[in-house]
């Protein structure tokens, strides 16, 4: 398997993976035997507080990070959700090009990538991609499903400030995109599910 298909399956193939896992689940914990009447209790009982004693107070549930509310064609995603964790995905055009702003809460080692699943009317879709190879950027790709080719892009298109990566994607590369279409960020690395931003679901593109 090439790198360029490789990173495409990962790019569009983690949804069907979580799904394929959680029926493996959902089987295995129905398979259980079930508790028998009679069988006597499943758990020891409580322990006997001392008379006057104060019990312990429950441990504190964790309470969720919260999370700023996302701008004009901006994801923001939760933390701590995947192993490769998105922060935040903010578009912009400028003229013509289209600027996207990766923020990962930290950066794998060894194969990653991230990018942009892209659909437009006429279920026309879209992959727009960044492979990382050990936190460097390897490589910058459009791939167009419709037609199954791919335009690789000077890895210059990239800025990286850490965990931030700024991608321009030229005008010429993302033209047949047109000016009406819907968009979901993710991030993954090897031997990890994808985390998507926003999840199942895609954002319409406000100009």
């Amino acid at each position: 398997m090439t790198a360029r298909t490789r990173y495409a399956l990962l790019g569009v193939g983690g949804l069907a993976l979580a799904v394929a896992v959680g029926l493996l689940i959902a089987l295995a914990l129905r398979s259980l035997p079930a508790a028998q009447p009679g069988a006597g209790p499943t758990s020891a009982p409580p322990a006997a507080t001392p008379t006057g004693a104060v019990p312990p107070a429950p441990a504190p549930s964790e309470v969720p990070e919260p999370r700023p509310d996302p701008r004009k064609n901006e994801c923001v995603d939760a933390l701590g959700d995947s192993t490769v964790d998105l922060d935040s995905v903010q578009l912009e055009l400028h003229d013509g090009d289209l600027v996207a702003q990766f923020r990962l809460a930290d950066v794998p080692d060894g194969e990653a990538g991230f990018g942009l699943n892209i659909e437009r009317s006429g279920n026309k879709a879209y992959l727009l991609g960044v492979a990382l190879e050990d936190g460097k950027v390897d490589r910058v790709f459009v791939q167009d499903f419709d037609r199954s080719d791919t335009d690789d892009l000077d890895t210059d298109h990239v800025q990286a400030d850490g965990g931030t990566f700024t991608v321009v994607f030229p005008r010429d590369s993302i033209r047949r995109i047109g000016n009406d279409w819907r968009w979901s960020a993710f991030a993954t690395a090897a031997g990890a599910d994808p985390d998507r931003c926003p999840g199942a679901d895609q954002l319409r593109f406000e100009r």
